[in-house]
This record gives C-alpha cells, structure tokens and sequence, in this order.
C-alpha cells in the first residue's frame, strides 16, 4: 500500500539522518513539534542538557512524467535543531559541529542516489535544498536548519 510506503520512506530517510549525526542526537520519522516554538527544544534535548535533534514528515506528494513513465515525487520536511554555545576551540563551537552534520546530511541525500527500502522498493533522491539560521526559541538560541528533500521512485 501506498500509506504503508510513506511510513518506509520516513523511517529509512531517519536511519541515514542518524547514521551521520551525533549518536545521541534524537532523531524522529515523524512530527512531534508543536505550535509553541518555545517546546520544541525540550523535545530534543539530550542528557547532557543541549539540545539536538531532527524530525521528519511528509509535507507534499505529486507525480513527473516523462512520456513514457510515471514516477511519484514526494517532498519530505527535515528540521534539525542545536543548541547554541560558544567555545575557544573552532573545533568546539557549536555552529563548527552542527555545520559538519549539515554537510554530512547534504552528502548522504544527494541527488540520484539511490536507496532501498526494507520492502525491496528503490528511491532516489531528488534536488535537495537546506536552510541553516540561528532562532530564539525563548530566552535560548539554537542553530536551526530546514532540509526539503526530493524523493522519487515508481509504483508497478
């Protein structure tokens, strides 16, 4: 069923987003942020007190044809979050470790890479565009970056 791809989609694209963050990031596959942005980063903070996490969802589905197929092309959301902190070593800063995971998401969800779903099914990535800014969630600054990724494959 259709549905039950959507829910594939969700959960595959979480497990690349986790295997090239922090480990103790929390990553989501699906919605959890509200309306009150000032909650969203007690939804990801960690042990340690930072925040730091990615949620995913689904926020539009369409079709491409080039004549001779159709394929689906679904847009799937990415928001990732980090807490903001300032540190003496480059390497510690908090805009220097968000960036990196940044770069390393850019990479994992390049365009035409393909990637199967535990049903057998193939996507491919589309074009890809992220957006990276600082936000006040409330008295606490936090990096915060919004990825639209592009997902097609076909449906037999």
């Amino acid at each position: 069923m259709i549905e039950d791809l959507d829910v594939q989609i969700r959960k595959a694209l979480a497990a690349v987003v986790a295997a090239n963050v922090d480990p103790e990031a929390r990553v989501f596959d699906y919605w959890v942020l509200g309306y009150e942005a000032q909650q969203w980063l007690g939804l990801v903070r960690k042990a340690d007190g930072l925040a730091h996490g990615y949620i995913l969802t689904r926020r539009q589905a369409g079709q491409i044809s080039d004549g001779a197929a159709t394929d689906q092309l679904w847009n799937y959301t990415l928001v990732g979050i980090h807490s903001y902190f300032h540190a003496d070593d480059d390497q510690a800063r908090s805009e220097d470790i968000f960036s990196k995971e940044i770069d390393q998401l850019i990479l994992a969800f390049k365009p035409d890479k393909i990637f199967q779903l535990e049903s057998g099914d193939e996507i491919r990535y589309g074009d890809n565009q992220v957006v990276v800014d600082l936000f006040p969630f409330g008295i606490e600054l936090a990096h915060y970056a919004t990825f639209d990724l592009e997902v097609k494959f076909s449906i037999c």
